[in-house]
């Protein structure tokens, strides 16, 4: 494959990251922090590290993390970080959804 191409997807892989999450911390209602949603949150990391298949490098970063309430549903996300194919580490957004106290979806960015 050509590498223009592969840097080319990459960055618009990274303006479409950053448009979610500026969408998503723009909209109002989101706190830093899993703050009383802690145990959602802890929920949400052991579903995104199962579903990337316990991959030994994949880090969480710590203060990252945030939470938005509305009514039924919550939705908690952060940051994770994997080596990529050179060796350095690459951040990727994650996020959970639940609706009544559920996990609906568990989602890498």
């Amino acid at each position: 494959m050509n590498r223009a191409v592969l840097i080319g997807g990459g960055a618009v892989a990274a303006f479409i990251v950053v448009g979610v999450v500026w969408g998503v911390f723009s909209g109002g209602g989101i706190q830093s922090g899993f703050g009383d949603f802690e145990a959602q949150g802890r929920e949400c990391e052991e579903e995104v590290f199962s579903n990337l298949m316990h991959p030994s490098d994949l880090q969480f970063v710590e203060g990252r993390e945030w939470h938005q309430s509305d009514g039924d549903d919550l939705r908690v996300g952060g940051v994770i970080t994997l080596l990529n194919d050179a060796g350095s580490r690459l951040g990727h957004e994650f996020s959970c959804l639940f609706r009544g106290g559920r996990l609906v979806i568990a989602n890498v960015e």
